[in-house]
């Protein structure tokens, strides 16, 4: 049976319109595929979804390892092992085309675009679930939701009052440690997290981590009909880098912290508005002082960034008849960015000028009409309109046809169009860093890595799924599979033709970014949920994908392998005597051939057990987990110098009332 996941208390959707029936139901309630909660065989779109339950058997450290569950996806990592999270190839280390909020908060990172994983103030202990949304999606979320959106949902504060720790100790310096605590005040209900993160990374590499979070999240409802959620967090911390190509070594400070504040009115049983504010700022300090051996050169390369992002979104819902209901709303946000060398404002490059920050302002307006056109048959239209300073204006429609076949089983038919727009790195860099001592005329001078293009045009995908879902309750089975094809033009790269740069001996040349590539994507996924027994879960998904691309600078080869074409997983969980839990996940992908800093690596297979304890004295509600990450061996990760080796380390946690 799939795992029942109501609508959280602090989601911006219609509450009252869910019945008692939709929270005892055994077919799952989900939110992000259209703002509107819905059962997932009436949603428009083909959504996985991991629970608590799934998240701790899964043996994972690390958020990024949870999508090793999810169909068509691939979970890989850069220099100093810098998760990487892509779906459907044509990525770089980046992974810029998905969009990931956490409580419906954007993470998306306003400069290079993509997420930082090892960088989010969130621990995997206060997450409830997470919905993947697997497909474009930009009606809902905005531009930037272009193949895939990741929605993680943390716990409710009432949910989690009391004292919690856990404690991770391990091989390759595994050291975490993270600790929580929870109170009720009235109908104020609060928690606090701190953690700290540390390990080795891949043994081949320096590339060392020391994080450290802290969070804090408080649910007050005010009144019968008002309630207010309020979060904040930060990350301190430094990974080591371990440039190849600098033969250097050096530390990345991270200074991260963001608040949010969420109100929603409940104004009959079938309306409600809700009202959001954030903000988000990130500080990454990050300088190469290096002398470049055989030439002797002195070289400061500075990749150092701030950003901000505010953003500010009103959402109504309301049910217009017995037969639709209708979720709209408006939003603005601002992002701003400036890094001295990324951006070419620094002084030691020649730059003159008084400009410290670029932005990027935009406004959406979306809306999605739920309506049943019979008993059967569900019609879900929505769209978002943007306008930005990088991207001008964009619609963004889709078009989904639910038809139950059953109570329990229906089809899916989606047509959908989405955008990416550029990320301020894109078009408006100008990385430009000092060279001195150079052994040739002249001897000191600027020297240009690439530089963004203010005219680059959004991305675009047209997209067209026919998916097939069942929720077989008495048989205790769940079933999903999707068969798509996609159409992507004027994605965006470095283009190969880089530019004869004769003033700049160092590098010579230097790369712009352009619409260059075309692609065509096909292929089917399929995940199958399954109790054999009363106390055993059988989770397994398959993903077979096919791309077809053009790009003048990249051979069509290179670029159909960005993506593995098979792709499976496996997870059991078993109950045993005692409430001694065990578990495996299994995850094999095929031939890969990572762009951007990735190179043509064959397939691996990773596979992770974990068996736990629990201990009961008195209040205490304790476990000793032993896991071991990677059993059945080594492989390349992403890169040939990223060897991927097996670790293991014991969890120990404990929970008091």
């Amino acid at each position: 049976m799939a795992p029942l996941l109501p609508a959280a208390a602090d989601e911006p959707v219609a509450l009252a319109s869910l019945s008692e029936e939709d929270f005892l139901e055994d077919i799952p309630v989900v939110l992000t595929a259209t703002r509107l909660a819905q059962p997932i065989t009436e949603a428009p779109a083909a959504i996985t979804l991991i629970d608590k339950k799934m998240i701790r058997a899964s043996g994972a450290r690390e958020i990024a390892d949870l999508f090793r569950m999810v169909p068509g996806f691939v979970v890989s990592h850069d220099s100093g092992h810098q998760p990487i999270v892509s779906y459907h190839g044509l990525t770089g280390e980046y992974a810029v085309r998905m969009q990931v909020l956490v409580d419906g908060r954007s993470v998306y990172s306003p400069v290079f675009g993509g997420v930082d994983w090892t960088n989010l103030p969130l621990a995997m202990d206060d997450i409830e679930y997470i919905e993947v949304i697997r497909g474009p999606n930009s009606a809902s979320y905005g531009s930037n939701s272009f193949l895939s959106i990741i929605n993680i949902v943390t716990q409710h504060a009432s949910e989690t009052t009391g004292v919690f720790a856990r404690a991770n100790r391990g091989s390759d310096g595994i050291k975490d440690l993270y600790a929580r605590y929870g109170k009720t005040h009235g109908d104020f209900d609060y928690r606090i997290t701190a953690g700290v993160t540390n390990d080795h990374g891949f043994s081949t590499r320096d590339d060392d981590r020391r994080m450290k979070i802290a969070r804090f999240r408080g649910d007050y409802q005010i009144n019968a009909r008002d309630s207010l959620l309020l979060q904040t967090g930060l990350t301190r911390g430094i990974r080591q880098i371990d440039s190849n190509k600098l033969s250097a070594v050096e530390d990345r400070k991270v200074h991260i912290n963001f608040e949010q504040i969420r109100w929603q009115r409940q104004i009959s049983n079938n309306e409600s508005i809700s009202l959001q504010f954030f903000h988000t700022q990130e500080d990454i300090d990050q300088i190469f002082d290096v002398i470049i051996a055989p030439l002797g050169a002195h070289v400061v390369l500075d990749s150092s960034t701030s950003s901000n992002r505010i953003d500010l979104e009103l959402q109504h819902t309301k049910q217009l008849t017995e037969d639709k209901r209708l979720v709209w709303g408006m939003g603005l946000r601002q992002d701003s960015a400036n890094g001295p060398q990324i951006f070419g404002t620094d002084p030691a490059t020649g730059y003159t000028g008084n400009k410290e920050f670029f932005y990027n302002q935009l406004g959406r307006i979306f809306g999605n009409l739920e309506w049943r056109l019979s008993d059967r048959l569900t019609l879900n239209l929505g769209a978002m309109w943007e306008v930005s300073d990088l991207a001008d204006k964009e619609l963004s429609p889709r078009l989904g046809l639910n038809y139950s076949l059953t109570p329990e089983q229906s089809l899916r038919l989606i047509v959908s169009r989405a955008t990416r727009t550029p990320s301020l790195n894109e078009a408006r860099s100008n990385f430009r860093f000092p060279v001195e001592n150079f052994p040739v005329p002249p001897t000191n001078f600027v020297s240009t890595a690439w530089v963004g293009n203010p005219g680059i045009n959004p991305e675009k995908i047209t997209s067209l799924e026919l998916g097939y879902h069942a929720n077989l309750v008495r048989k205790k089975i769940s079933f999903d599979v999707k068969i798509y094809e996609e159409e992507l033009r004027d994605l965006i790269t470095l283009d190969g033709n880089s530019t004869l740069n004769p003033a700049d001996p160092f590098l010579q040349r230097y790369e712009t970014y352009d619409n260059v590539t075309d692609a065509e994507v096909h292929g089917i996924e399929a995940n199958l949920e399954f109790f054999p027994l009363s106390d055993t879960r059988l989770i397994i998904s398959r993903s077979l994908t096919d791309i077809q691309s053009k790009n003048p600078n990249i051979s069509s080869e290179k670029l159909k392998d960005s993506a593995p074409k098979h792709i499976t997983s496996i997870m059991l969980i078993n109950n045993f005597p005692g409430d001694v839990t065990g578990s495996i996940l299994y995850y094999r992908v095929s031939d890969s051939n990572g762009l951007g800093s990735g190179d043509p690596l064959p397939g691996y297979q990773h596979v992770n057990l974990r068996l736990a304890l629990p201990i009961k004295w008195r209040s205490l509600e304790a476990e000793i987990a032993f896991v071991v990450q990677n059993a059945t061996g080594d492989y390349l990760d992403w890169r040939t110098d990223n060897l991927a080796e097996p670790q293991h380390y014991v969890s120990i946690s404990g929970e008091w009332d």
